[in-house]
């Protein structure tokens, strides 16, 4: 009788502990026990507060909490791929005057995977659809697929989201128009007469769009807190780290034997520029990044390849549409047609909105009456245009470095000494 009750308790602990162990959270650097934290007593976003003390908003917050906080596989990968993405992101939102926190929107949306791809065809970090990456300046097609590209695409999201906190009034609302379009937060701001985020009824994945992006922000500003221990060796580096900016003139049309002349391959080649969509680049002047060790500051030009090159009879420079303004305005600019800003970015009609980004291609020194923007300085001008500074002097009789917003400065673009 003693054999058999100590028998069938030892099977009854045998039962639990598998039940324990089935239930359990398992986090790195910590003992295999059920770890459930208490929710945080505050969350925000960009400076806006979460209301947790309305009680859908406490629960919302609660079921995202509490489910993303127990998948720890994704969230351990995420986190090794901040150190990767962030010091870019942090530099650029510095540079265009953004909050920080809008980092954490390119892991919600992508968990930070350049290669991301969605059923509604967004790729990239920041999940971009082909014809809103188009209208925020990215080349995409067949060849070239600047979604991909890690700084093109991070400015032209912060460009994007930039002009809708200025259309909506917030972060939140900013956010959520990313997600779900602007034309639809629109929508049902005006037919529930609210424009709070938190006062909104929205579709599912527009309503929890802000608590994914708050938790993933306390989640990986405290690792730690949640069982996750790093070394500094775990996290993936920065993926510039060893690399440095080339110019190439192309067209080159055969980039695996030309990476084979660099002594790379094609693989090194696209894991750095994952914008390049087939093995031929097409004609115009690229930024590609390439390891250290390669260092082509002395090339032979190679008729079937192509060369790297430092003169062109043309460059593309990038206009910030302002508010007026109309591609005929902005093709009177620079004296170019219309049907060309079309080509050149890809667009299939002439409505171009406030701050959008376009490519524009300017001859070898032409002539440009370039009217003074706010941020303006003489040495931006100087180098959007490829001319020296003291020539913008010469050409306008300018005796210091001042310029005001308004001043006509005549340029000839790319002129050479």
């Amino acid at each position: 009788m003693i054999i058999k009750t100590f028998i069938t308790l030892f099977c009854l602990l045998i039962s639990v502990q598998m039940n324990e162990s089935k239930n359990s959270s398992v986090h790195p650097g910590i003992d295999n026990k059920i770890f459930v934290p208490a929710l945080p007593d505050t969350f925000s976003f960009c400076g806006e507060r979460v209301p947790l003390e309305i009680p859908d908003v406490k629960e919302r917050m609660e079921d995202i909490y509490y489910s993303r906080i127990g998948n720890d596989d994704r969230i351990f990968l995420q986190l090794k791929r901040t150190r990767r993405y962030f010091p870019l992101f942090e530099k650029i939102l510095k540079e265009m005057d953004a909050p920080d926190d809008l980092k954490y929107l390119a892991v919600a949306e992508s968990s930070l995977r350049i290669d991301a791809y969605s059923n509604a065809d967004a790729a990239g970090l920041w999940q971009f659809i082909p014809s809103t990456g188009k209208l925020w300046g990215l080349r995409v097609d067949k060849q070239i697929d600047e979604r991909f590209h890690v700084e093109k695409s991070t400015r032209a999201a912060i460009r994007m989201l930039k002009s809708l906190r200025a259309e909506l009034g917030s972060w939140s609302l900013a956010a959520a128009a990313y997600n779900n379009g602007l034309a639809n937060i629109n929508r049902v701001v005006k037919e529930q007469k609210e424009n709070n985020y938190f006062d909104l009824f929205l579709n599912k994945e527009t309503r929890n769009y802000i608590f994914h992006i708050v938790v993933m922000k306390e989640i990986l500003e405290h690792p730690h807190s949640y069982g996750f221990v790093l070394a500094d060796s775990d996290y993936h580096r920065p993926y510039d780290e060893s690399t440095h900016p080339v110019s190439v003139a192309g067209p080159l049309s055969d980039l695996g034997q030309w990476a084979k002349e660099q002594g790379t391959n094609y693989k090194m080649l696209k894991l750095h520029n994952y914008w390049i969509m087939k093995n031929v680049l097409p004609d115009g002047r690229w930024e590609l990044l390439l390891p250290k060790e390669i260092n082509i500051s002395d090339p032979r030009p190679d008729t079937t390849y192509g060369a790297i090159s430092t003169t062109t009879s043309s460059f593309f420079i990038e206009h910030t549409v302002q508010e007026g303004e109309s591609l005929i305005k902005i093709s009177k600019q620079y004296d170019v047609p219309v049907s060309d800003i079309l080509k050149w970015n890809n667009l299939k009609s002439d409505v171009v909105f406030i701050n959008a980004r376009l490519k524009i291609e300017l001859t070898m020194s032409k002539k440009i009456v370039h009217y003074v923007r706010a941020g303006d300085t003489l040495i931006r001008l100087a180098a959007l245009y490829r001319v020296s500074q003291d020539r913008i002097k010469e050409w306008n009789r300018l005796t210091g470095d001042v310029i005001s917003v308004g001043m006509p400065l005549t340029i000839y673009a790319g002129a050479v000494d």
